[in-house]
């Protein structure tokens, strides 16, 4: 290797580790502001498994009309017999929407871990940087 070549390595090496640097500190800032809950949810219904957020979300719709359904009829019967009827499916949907809830929930959490790990990585790989920095001058 030529002594200029050398050179020119150690300027592009100083070049791509500036514009790391640049590039790092404008993600770390935007990784740093967190989202509120609203917008969390909101990120939810955006990406590869937007589909599933958007049927759960139809399918607690329709299963909470039909809780709320069941739980009129429910306060309405006369009968100890009605009222088992209606309280069974009262019961059974609302933990269903429950249920679904905590799976919306699930996804929304693995979303900001996921946010949170890569925060991590990037704080990683730049210290790592900079200790081989020091190390090499």
């Amino acid at each position: 290797m030529k002594p200029n070549e050398h050179e020119s390595a150690d300027e592009l090496d100083a070049q791509l580790r500036s514009a790391l640097r640049s590039e790092d500190a404008e993600l770390l800032a935007r990784l740093d502001s967190d989202p509120g809950i609203f917008d969390t949810v909101r990120a939810g219904f955006h990406g590869r498994t937007a589909w599933w957020v958007y049927v759960t979300s139809v399918v607690q719709v329709v299963l909470f009309g039909i809780a709320v359904w069941s739980g009129v009829k429910f306060f309405g019967a006369d009968s100890l017999d009605d009222r088992v009827l209606w309280g069974v499916p009262l019961l059974l949907t609302g933990s269903m929407v429950g249920t679904l809830k905590m799976m919306i929930l699930s996804h929304v959490e693995r979303g900001m871990l996921r946010r949170d790990i890569k925060r991590v990585e990037l704080q990683v790989a730049t210290l790592s940087l900079r200790l081989q920095e020091r190390a090499a001058g």
